[in-house]
């Protein structure tokens, strides 16, 4: 009898082992393409973004800012990556997109969406409070191909201006995310445009709110930078923190990394991705 109870004992750590799953996860605001950036424009650094996206070796990506002539390009370059995202303007292939990919020999889409950031967030084009322009979130269901486990992975871009949007936007994301991943893992990523002192980015973690988030940085086992909204200019100093990957309790936080590589003195983009390895 004993001779047994040693035997599972010892296998109960690899049974544990074997069922976790490793998930690499980025968020990357990628700059919309615009002609007023000169030596900065999309033309000229399209192919750099990608080349950074596919050697960080993420399997879920996050990308905002991303317009429709970006989003054909991007579905085109990124080879082995299935891709999920609408036009913020009429929930179609008008405006900016909150764009995800994912590498399709890993995961299966299950089902996917878009959430208006707004009072009405079924309604495509839709904005409330004080926001400057329309916000989204856009999400997938995917299901871990040699284990069937399944996650929910949220991308979304908070406005710029209204202060009362942002907080609001929170909120009412972490209402749905609530209401539509019940008992499952969930990744949140994005440009959330506010800074870890401010009242929305306390809401992420409320310990008396219904649905709690973490922020990976402040739990991640180990740390490669933190600072993610630069500019172009890689020689600027004045940067902050605004672009954040956030999970639910089902996740460890194995590594965060923000990558910093500049060319030339500039940026492939005005923010810097992040990147985070994610055990569930």
């Amino acid at each position: 009898m004993d001779k047994y109870l040693l035997y599972i004992l010892l296998l109960l750590p690899i049974v544990s082992w074997a069922d976790s799953i490793d998930v690499t996860a980025m968020s990357y605001n990628i700059r919309m393409n615009t002609p007023t950036d000169g030596i900065n424009a999309w033309p000229k650094r399209k192919e750099w973004v990608v080349d950074v996206i596919t050697q960080s070796g993420a399997g879920i990506i996050g990308l905002q800012e991303v317009t429709p002539e970006q989003k054909k390009y991007l579905a085109r370059a990124m080879k082995g990556y299935g891709n999920y995202g609408v036009g913020r303007d009429n929930g179609s292939n008008k405006g900016e997109h909150c764009l995800i990919l994912y590498k399709q020999d890993k995961y299966t889409l299950l089902d996917s969406g878009t959430i208006w950031l707004s009072k009405t967030p079924d309604i495509p084009g839709s904005k409330d409070w004080d926001a400057s322009i329309t916000r989204i979130a856009s999400w997938v269901k995917l299901q871990h191909k040699t284990t069937g486990r399944e996650f929910f992975f949220f991308n979304t871009h908070f406005d710029h201006k209204g202060q009362e949007a942002r907080y609001q936007s929170m909120l009412l994301l972490k209402s749905k995310i609530k209401d539509m991943a019940v008992g499952l893992p969930v990744i949140v990523v994005g440009d959330f445009n506010f800074r870890p002192d401010s009242k929305p980015y306390a809401e992420i973690s409320n310990a008396l709110a219904d649905y709690v988030l973490f922020d990976s940085f402040t739990i991640a086992q180990q740390k490669d930078g933190e600072l993610t909204c630069c500019g172009f200019d890689a020689s600027n100093k004045n940067c902050s923190r605004i672009d954040y990957v956030l999970v639910n309790n089902a996740f460890k936080v194995i590594t965060y990394k923000v990558i910093s590589e500049s060319r030339n003195g500039n940026y492939p983009s005005d923010h810097l991705p992040v990147v985070c390895k994610l055990r569930f």
